[in-house]
């Protein structure tokens, strides 16, 4: 509940806050003077190559800067995870390199390959141990047989029987070249390629560990892995399982109300646009809210009603909606509320359920809490109800709808549309003027009034009081004005009296028809009645 609903009894208006010093007189300028399409004109022209910067910089801001870095990982994990990288690189390959068993020829040197087709040739040649089939088989383990045959059989370093045995072998050796059939050698990366295998790990590691952990934050975690484990922790845990149902309820209920407002307010546009051009003079609206009560929720909402920042923002007034009954703990009567600004008065109506109507009890105690119980006091069916409540300057329409009662008639839930409009819809209603003291104007020819004596009853057996001599009258006749008067100018406050004329009576002033302000309420403060006043005679 608001400050201004609570001290409903207070009709001082709320004071607003000092403006900020404007030395340079910016807050002098009519804003509704300047010209929109002047201004956007004056702004200096973009050229192709500044648009292409701007798009640019918009487009970094609102996908890297938005979306994407609040799920890109951390340069301590990125700095670990290289880490981690680095070492087993230099496990891998210096502290603990792999060893090769059973691995083909083919990993050999030439020497070693060489001397694998020798063995092979030789069994072959012999007959009794390697058929064709067999020779084909050993061939293939090695890079390309037939060059090595020939290179060995040119060297003439070979015996007559290993030269013999490599002349048989070389048809089996061209029929694996022709199949392509051989291994290959791997061959060495030399010095630029040890560096690459030691770089690329690292450039993979850093381009991948943030799109994969942006991939997973963004997609699979929201989506697979955090419902699955909140579906098991829902399972396991029941006041985990409690509160996550009133968490849900209570988004649920905040979207249903945002979807709510927005479409009213769009009707209401409509409702504006349609009632401007049939020339109803109410205006448009100048709030609309909605205002949504769920069972066992603290219903307290309040409002603010101002103008929008065409017209500065101009504070009119607040208005809400409370719970006014409950009946153990459910509602039964809902109070709305409204503060009009510029006369300083809280009115109120109460929307109230049909059976809390028809108690008398119930309906005793709401009577009193309004000014008039034959309209002050709505009784809402299940299709729901409205109420206007009225100011000098405000009218604040409220409609209740998507009424849920339960078995015994006290709310469950509703949906509350506030519509406030201004009484004057020709423009923002302006503070009542503050009056100026009227200084009345001396007239030194009339004469005083004389004030009626009050009756003085003597007290018995005792003195009787001094009476003040009566106010003499001056005997010559007031002065003749002039053919031409001028307009008599009323003396200045609290300026001396003026002299007496030579050989005359001096006329008496008329007393002031204004008292101070600090003698106003002297009746009300004064505890004894006034017995206690003393006014000296001559005074």
């Amino acid at each position: 509940m608001s400050f201004l609903r609570r001290k409903k009894d207070d009709t001082k208006k709320p004071q607003a806050e000092p403006a900020a010093p404007d030395p340079l007189g910016l807050d002098a300028l009519d804003e509704e003077s300047l010209d929109k399409k002047s201004v956007k004109e004056a702004e200096p022209k973009k050229g192709p190559i500044q648009g292409i910067r701007d798009y640019i910089i918009d487009s970094y801001r609102g996908l890297y800067k938005i979306v994407l870095e609040p799920s890109m990982p951390s340069w301590s994990f990125a700095g670990l995870l290289l880490f981690g990288v680095l070492v087993g690189l230099l496990w891998g390959w210096a502290i603990n390199p792999p060893e090769f068993t059973g691995a083909n020829p083919n990993r050999l040197n030439q020497d070693a390959q060489d001397q694998w087709i020798r063995m092979a040739a030789v069994g072959y040649n012999a007959g009794s141990i390697y058929e064709q089939a067999d020779a084909e088989k050993l061939l293939m383990m090695v890079d390309n047989p037939v060059a090595a045959i020939d290179r060995m059989l040119a060297s003439g370093a070979l015996s007559e029987g290993d030269s013999a045995a490599l002349q048989t072998l070389r048809p089996v050796a061209e029929t694996v070249f022709a199949s392509q059939s051989f291994t290959a050698t791997p061959q060495n990366p030399g010095i630029l390629g040890e560096i690459f295998s030691w770089l690329l790990p690292i450039i993979i590691v850093g381009v991948a560990c943030p799109i994969v952990v942006v991939v997973w934050r963004l997609l699979f975690y929201p989506n697979i892995v955090a419902p699955a484990r909140k579906a098991i922790r829902m399972a396991t845990d029941k006041e985990f399982a409690e509160k996550t149902r009133k968490e849900e309820e209570a988004l649920k209920a905040l979207k249903d109300q945002k979807d709510a407002k927005d479409k009213f307010e769009r009707e209401m546009r409509e409702q504006a646009e349609a009632a401007a051009a049939s020339g109803v003079t109410l205006g448009p609206p100048v709030m609309t809210q909605i205002s949504q009560y769920t069972k066992g929720r603290d219903y307290d909402d309040s409002f603010e009603i101002e103008l929008g920042p065409d017209q500065g923002n101009a504070f009119l007034g607040q208005s809400g909606a409370l719970i006014a009954e409950a009946v153990a703990p459910d509602p039964v009567a809902i109070e709305v509320w409204l503060f009009d600004m510029f006369s300083s008065k809280n009115l109120n109506k109460m929307f109230v359920s049909e059976q809390a109507y028809n108690d008398p009890s119930i309906r005793g105690r709401l009577e009193g809490e309004v000014d008039n119980p034959a309209s002050d006091l709505i009784p809402v069916p299940a299709t729901g109800g409205e109420l206007i409540i009225e100011s000098d300057k405000l009218r604040l329409k409220s409609t209740m709808n998507s009424v849920q009662f339960d078995g015994n008639g006290r709310f469950e839930s509703f949906q509350m549309q506030m519509v406030a409009y201004q009484s004057d819809a020709a423009g923002a209603p302006a503070a009542p003027p503050t009056p100026a003291p009227v200084m009345p104007t001396p007239d030194p020819f009339a004469s005083p009034p004389s004030p009626a004596p009050a009756p003085q009853q003597a007290p018995s057996g005792g003195v009787q009081p001094l009476q003040p001599p009566p106010l003499q009258m001056p005997s010559s006749p007031p002065p003749m004005q002039p053919s031409n008067p001028q307009p008599l100018q009323p003396p200045p406050l609290q300026s001396p009296p003026p002299s007496a004329p030579s050989g005359g009576l001096q006329p008496l002033a008329p007393p002031p028809l204004n008292m101070p302000s600090s003698f106003e309420d002297d009746d009300d403060d004064d505890p004894f009645g006034g017995t206690g006043d003393f006014t000296p005679l001559n005074g």
